[in-house]
């Protein structure tokens, strides 16, 4: 939490998140024609009546109403000056600082903004303007709508409301500061609204030292004309930074006053970046500070806790407590008194006028036992001095971090205290306020701070702090637990969150009910294994030794492996803990750097363990993938029962520069493609594999010797196929789901093999185990074609279709049972309806069907095909059988393009046979026919459907 309010007014905050959307009223704005002084037109009511600061109504109301100062400097606009179009315009802003002679400072704020659109009423009509009333004063000068030339006052004290709206109480803070509101009546499109006050007044706690933060930039919209006056006594050393591309700074001196003047024009609207890292926006901001350097800081802050170096009673006699409970070592002292300051007193920051920085004395918030940041890192410190143990406050900025040294040194750098302590000679920085933190003092280090200024009488600089670049974060271990391979594998997800990961899991582990906890939790592994159950509850689990917590959860996998064309079982397993710190939520090109939150090390690894030898020798692997905003590492290590993959992620850099970000987003896609991976291996274990090599030597000696024939390279294929097949299906590996698949595949081999029945009842055995396959029901289809069973071709064709999935092979399966049902007009509607599909018309099957069924119906073939010819260059087989049937080629011709490698090929000489055999029935020659059909089965090609056919047609003659 951001606790300590480092800041005098809210338009001093510490990014423009803030300064803009809570004060771009109050960062007002004046007109490019300045009507507020040009006199022209009649004002419709007269001004409000100044009232003295100190009349009972302006006491009551929380304000004054007075004339501009005398001191202010009316600006003039600059008529060249433009701006963005936008709802709502600010023609100018206007901010003059005074500090008198006395001290005294003034705030003066001038704004014309200008409603342009319907979309800009609502803000443009109301005011709102922030202050601390226990020090500081608001004076409204003028509120007008200039509308034409008239001049609508609308400056009413009644219509005022003083707001205390405490807007940090859901972060356990309330300041006191209030708000001046008004919802100004009737204001239109066109009309610009003129508002001028002061705000009187500096926290009396800076000691009477100035600084400030004002931004050039405003989220309500753009600004024509931008200026900043700043008066002082010449004898002041008040120092400024801007940018001076982008703000002109002007400087004169006369009777003693300095006068500054800051300016800018054409300033764009603030817009949200929440990558950028807030240093990149100190482009577009003033900064002022009458600090000399950081050690005159320090020696402010050590005045306000002063109490810390002299504890009080209250103090000591619980230092004494701690002794006593913990014993002599420093190390247990030290821990039982964060814990103590950390669990007992809880965080909640009073910070009303002086106490938004002084902080309350150690023996009052011990007494209260409550207090912010800076009150328990105050009273952390008293109780270790009381033990003798060196401790001093410190404060850093959550903000800017390491860019904290870019700042003009103020106290409007930082927004947290810390503790330094000095433990066995080192300091330990340490956080009062984590309440969640567990374990040894030395593990409960604030990291990533950047920049520390330490509260103590050396202190002359910056002090840098431990980073997080080495400083572990996460730590997954994956481990898959695979009693039998055929049965659903075990998964068990040990997540371990690191010091503030660890912190913001208890916080929720707290806030959170066990079941939502739960589903929380599953989410990216049922994304990652959507075949996953999980079992049993969510067990959380202390690892106080390191400031740790274990999150761990059980689930079943079922169907985890994959048997991609039933070659090896692969199992995906991801790292996804990897992938947050890696993922990039915004692509487009940028102007400002980024901002690389996940700084640190994240590690996952993923473990198998077989209960059987799976894996031949032992194997070792590693893959770093460097880059320039992080690293990559992978480190693999295996036997025969296990393999283990280490991923770990470090990312080195917190920000990546805007003209590095298009290759940092090319190296992250790059990334990611590594954090999914796969383990592989054979589905076969070693006795059946040397078995399965011994049939296939034999096979290839029968194939060789010419013992077993085969009329092609597909039979011989299929051969070996099947007895690859077989010893898979023997192994005892594969789940039913991928049993059935192998049974499938092995009919598909036994009906290229010309053995159909042995094909049919391992279809029928593999539809047990997947009854709702669609390719089940499509080989089945081509099984029952091949078996002349046409209904029931037409049928589980149907079916294979309805369930979705199968290819356009079911389509050509249901045609050509249609066809052979003598249904040659159905057959035709449906192979037109196949070669819509692009790639099937350049294949030519589509259209040699429906050149045939096209004719059988009655129709002339040639012109059913005319349109749905091969359009490729190069169409290539069996675009010749086509152009024979059509009548474009001769059988020599169509003979020449049979030929594959130089050779008859007889597959397709069985394809050109089968289909002159159909031209011949189909012109009546049936002699012709028998001769051309009995040339396609002497091919002996029993795989192909045209041999099927061909022995169809032949016993039909």
């Amino acid at each position: 939490m951001l606790n300590l309010k480092f800041r005098r007014l809210s338009r001093g905050a510490a990014w423009p998140l803030v300064a803009g959307l809570a004060l771009a009223v109050s960062m007002g704005t004046a007109s490019a024609a300045d009507p507020a002084n040009a006199g022209s037109g009649p004002a419709s009511k007269a001004a409000a009546k100044p009232q003295p600061k100190g009349s009972a109504a302006a006491q009551a109301r929380g304000f004054t109403i007075e004339a501009v100062p005398a001191w202010v400097k009316t600006v003039a606009a600059d008529p060249a000056s433009t701006m963005d179009n936008a709802p709502v315009q600010f023609l100018m802003r206007d901010f003059q600082t005074r500090i008198s002679e006395r001290g005294e400072v003034q705030r003066y704020l001038r704004s014309l903004r200008q409603i342009t659109e319907t979309a800009g009423l609502e803000q443009g009509a109301q005011i709102q303007i922030d202050f601390d009333p226990s020090y500081q004063r608001l004076v409204f000068h003028r509120l007008e709508v200039l509308r034409g030339q008239q001049r609508l006052n609308r400056l009413d004290p009644a219509k005022v409301q003083m707001l205390q709206r405490e807007t940090r109480l859901e972060w356990q803070m309330v300041d006191g500061r209030k708000t001046a509101s008004l919802v100004l009546d009737d204001v239109r499109v066109g009309d610009k609204v003129d508002l001028v006050y002061s705000v009187i007044g500096d926290n009396p706690v800076f000691n009477g030292k100035f600084f400030d933060q004002e931004w050039s930039l405003n989220s309500k919209g753009p600004t024509a004309q931008f200026e900043y006056r700043l008066l002082a006594p010449a004898a002041r050393q008040i120092r400024h930074r801007v940018d001076p591309a982008r703000i002109s700074v002007s400087s004169s001196e006369a009777a003693g006053v300095r006068e500054t003047v800051f300016r800018r024009l054409r300033v764009p609207a603030w817009s949200a970046d929440n990558l950028a890292p807030p240093s990149s926006f100190l482009e577009d901001q003033i900064q002022f500070s009458e600090f000399g350097d950081w050690a005159e800081v320090a020696r402010w802050a050590e005045q306000l806790f002063a109490p810390v170096w002299a504890p009080d009673k209250a103090v000591t006699d619980l230092a004494r407590q701690i002794m006593q409970d913990a014993g002599p070592d420093p190390l247990a002292r030290a821990q039982k008194a964060l814990d103590f300051v950390q669990t007992e007193v809880r965080y909640f920051g009073t910070e009303i006028g002086e106490n938004s920085h002084l902080p309350v004395a150690p023996s009052k918030v011990l007494a209260q036992r409550y207090g912010d940041c800076k009150d328990k890192s105050g009273l952390l410190s008293a109780l270790l001095r009381a033990m003798d143990i060196p401790a001093s406050p410190a404060l850093v900025s959550t903000l800017y971090r390491d860019d904290v040294n870019t700042l003009l040194p103020s106290p409007l750098a930082f927004n947290h205290a810390i503790a330094q302590v000095t433990l066995n000679g080192k300091p330990l920085w340490l956080d009062a306020t984590r309440s969640h933190q567990k374990g040894p003092v030395l593990q409960r280090e604030s990291l990533g701070l950047g920049h520390a200024l330490l509260v103590a009488p050396a202190t002359q600089g910056l002090t840098p702090l431990p980073g997080l670049q080495d400083a572990l974060r996460v730590s997954v271990v994956d481990t898959f637990v695979v009693d039998r391979i055929a049965a659903p594998v075990q998964l068990v997800s040990r997540i371990t969150y690191v010091g503030d990961y660890a912190e913001s899991a208890r916080s929720f582990f707290a806030q959170t009910p066990v079941a939502e906890l739960q589903k929380s939790f599953v989410g990216d592994y049922l994304r990652a294994y959507p075949m996953a159950t999980p079992v049993g509850e969510l067990q959380l689990e202390e690892q106080a030794a390191n400031n740790a917590v274990t999150v761990t959860q059980r689930y079943q996998l079922t169907e985890f492996w994959r048997f991609p064309e039933e070659k090896s079982l692969i199992g995906e397993f991801g790292f996804m803990s990897l992938a947050d710190p890696l993922r990039v939520t915004e692509r487009s090109a940028r102007t400002r750097p980024v901002q690389i939150n996940s700084v640190g090390l994240f590690r996952h690894t993923v473990r198998f363990e077989f209960a059987e030898p799976v894996f031949g020798k032992p194997s070792s692997s590693r893959v770093d993938d460097r880059q320039k905003a992080y690293e990559l590492r992978f480190r693999q290590n295996g036997d025969a029962n296990t393999q283990e993959v280490e991923a770990e992620l470090q990312m080195r850099n917190g920000r990546i520069a805007a003209a590095d970000w298009a290759a940092h987003l090319e190296q992250v896609t790059k990334s990611f493609v590594r954090l999914g991976q796969t383990i592989q291996f054979a589905a076969i274990d070693a006795k059946g594999l040397d078995n399965l090599r011994e049939q296939l030597r034999v096979l290839d000696r029968r194939l060789q010797s010419g013992e077993l024939k085969v009329a092609s390279r597909d039979m011989a294929d299929a051969h070996f196929k099947r007895l690859v097949l077989n010893a898979q299906l023997d192994s005892g590996r594969l789940s039913p789901k991928l049993r059935g698949q192998a049974l499938m595949q092995r009919g598909i081999q036994q009906d290229h093999l010309g053995q159909p029945d042995l094909g049919l009842q391992d279809f029928q055995a593999a539809q047990a185990l997947m009854p709702d396959s669609a390719p089940l029901r499509a080989s089945l289809a081509v099984n029952a074609l091949s078996r002349r069973q046409d209904a029931d071709a037409l049928r589980l064709s149907t079916e294979a279709l309805a369930l979705g999935g199968a290819d356009d092979g079911a389509r050509y399966t249901q045609a050509y049972a249609l066809y052979f049902m003598d249904r040659p007009a159905d057959a035709r509607a449906r192979f037109r309806e196949i070669l819509e599909s692009r790639t099937e018309q350049e294949r030519s099957y589509g259209a040699i069907w429906l050149y045939i069924s096209a004719r059988k119906a009655g129709d002339d073939g040639k012109r059913s095909t005319d349109a749905l010819l091969p359009t490729g260059r190069d169409p290539g087989w069996p675009l010749a059988v086509l152009n024979y049937l059509r009548g474009e080629a001769t059988m020599d011709t169509a003979l020449v393009a049979a030929r594959l490698d130089g050779r008859p090929d007889p597959g397709r000489l069985c394809e050109l046979y089968y289909y002159a055999g159909q031209k011949a029935l189909l012109d009546g020659d049936k002699a012709q026919a028998k001769q051309w059909l009995r040339k396609a089965v002497d091919t002996g090609v029993r795989g192909y459907n045209e041999f099927n056919f061909a022995q169809r047609a032949l016993d039909a003659l």
